[in-house]
């Protein structure tokens, strides 16, 4: 069978990218609950982040 590689992203951000990256990932995450939409992803890539 076919097996598809884990291809890891490393991005770096200065502390001020940082920031706003997070705050935006916190805003898109809460416009996802006010639809009742899943928020799984968006909580793994916050952790991932914090």
């Amino acid at each position: 069978m076919f097996r598809r590689k884990n291809n890891l992203r490393v991005v770096e951000l200065s502390a001020t990218e940082k920031r706003l990256l997070i705050e935006a990932m916190i805003h898109f995450r809460n416009k996802l609950t006010a639809l009742n939409k899943p928020t799984e992803d968006v909580n793994e890539i916050l952790l991932r982040l914090l």
